[in-house]
């Protein structure tokens, strides 16, 4: 969501794959939101704090209470399986996306990516033919 909507450009990983190597791009203009929530909650937080060393903007979601007086830290109480854990924390990155989108004034594109995604569309044939389509002729 952030690329697509904020336009700048974002990855994500796998926290050791993460510490293993993207990392090292890092500077401190960099913003970085670490996803706690299962069995490696103590070297998570441990990277969280590494990345505080290159940057503020570094962000924990969190269900550990240990956590959840501090700076930059979201904490949810829940108690959900592990391989879930992600997609509780989904409407958070839409709904942030969505809000520094608007707070960017980035909703309008540049007319040069404008006019590249009119010669080459990211929807496929079926999509721009379906009624969930903004340009299907009739839709209000």
């Amino acid at each position: 969501k952030f690329g697509e909507t904020v336009s700048i450009p974002t990855a994500a990983y796998e926290v050791e794959e993460y510490i293993h190597g993207p990392n090292i791009q890092m500077t401190p203009r960099y913003s970085v939101f670490l996803i706690d929530g299962g069995e490696g909650t103590e070297r998570i937080h441990r990277i969280f704090e590494g990345t505080k060393i290159v940057t503020d903007n570094a962000f924990l979601l969190t269900r550990c209470a240990d956590y959840k007086d501090e700076h930059n830290v979201m904490y949810v109480p829940m108690d959900v399986p592990e391989e879930i854990t992600p997609l509780c924390w989904l409407p958070f990155f839409q709904m942030t996306a969505c809000r520094l989108t608007d707070d960017l004034d980035r909703w309008n594109k540049h007319p040069l990516q404008r006019a590249m995604e009119k010669f080459v569309s990211s929807k496929s044939a079926n999509y721009v033919n379906s009624p969930f389509s903004e340009d299907t002729p009739g839709r209000a």
